[in-house]
Parts: C-alpha cells; structure tokens; sequence
C-alpha cells in the first residue's frame, strides 16, 4: 500500500504543467505616430493589439499563428515603419525558419502579407545543403494578418510557382 501511494505521489509531483505566459511589448501597430501595445500568449501564439482609436482603446486578437503552440515554434516580431516582420523557427533545432513581412494599409486598417522568405536546412544532405525561397507575389496581398491564418502561407510555400530559390552549402 506504501508503495502505491509513493508512485501515486511521485506521478502527480513528477508532471510539469506549463502555463500560459503573456509577453508585452510596444509597438505602432495601427501607424498613427502613438505607441500601442502588443500582448503575446507565447503557449498559443497569440497576440493581442491594444491601440487607440477616437479616444477609443481598441483591443484586436491576431490568432494567426494560433496552430503554432510553443513546442513547434518559436516566433518574434518586430514593426518598423508601415512593415511588420515575423521570424517563425521551427523545432526540434530551430535551424528551419521562415521570416514573413506584412505591410500596413490604413484604409483598411489591417497588416496584409508582402513577401515570405524561407530557408530550409538539410541535414541529410552530404554538403548540408540549405535553400532560401523568396516569394513576391500581388496574390500574397490577399493575405490578412487579421482575417486569414498561417496554414495560407504555408499553402504557397508548398507551391512550387512564383519561387525564388538559391541552394548554398553551410559553412
């Protein structure tokens, strides 16, 4: 009986729980000359945009990345300017990324994809050959940050049209 009452305790002392923890940062998301902020849920991946509008705090909920939890990727996110870029490494050794650009449309207050830019690592290669794959397309600029999510993207990088490939060795 001792003994399954210490495994019992042991199992449930031994399990890690993981919890969501909020990343807040400042940014100008709505590009209107004021600092907002940017909450990120770094379990789910997604943001949340606090900006304000007419003396209006207007809080918007950007879940495109939400089929991305922590444990497949890690993604970072910068503004500069009227363009917003995310950099989504993937795991197991974060060696594999892809670095995507919206771009800011003040009539439509949203942040619409301009270009994808991936690099793929080879490991299995006998000259570790990695590519990068720019893609630049106006079909990319029906991509909403708000409306749309990240399995859209991951669409067109699986097409092999519109693709700007180089191979190089790593060194």
């Amino acid at each position: 009986m001792k003994i399954l009452i210490l495994s019992i305790a042991f199992f449930f002392t031994s399990n890690t729980f993981v919890y969501s923890q909020i990343k807040t940062s400042e940014f100008d998301v709505n590009m209107d000359g004021k600092v907002d902020k940017v909450k990120l849920d770094t379990i789910s991946n997604i943001y949340t945009f606090f900006y304000t509008k007419d003396n209006i705090i207007i809080s918007k909920k950007i879940d495109f990345f939400k089929n991305y939890a922590a444990t497949t990727a890690v993604i970072d996110m910068r503004i500069k300017d009227d363009n917003m870029t995310f950099k989504i490494s993937y795991a197991p050794k974060y060696n594999d990324f892809d670095i995507v650009n919206f771009t800011y449309l003040k009539n439509k207050d949203d942040w619409y994809l301009s270009d994808i830019l991936t690099h793929r690592f080879n490991p299995l290669d006998k000259n570790l050959i990695s590519t990068e794959c720019n893609f630049k397309n106006c079909k990319l600029k029906k991509i909403s940050l708000r409306k749309n999510n990240f399995e859209m993207i991951q669409q067109i990088v699986a097409s092999t049209k519109n693709k700007k490939c180089r191979s190089f060795s790593e060194e």
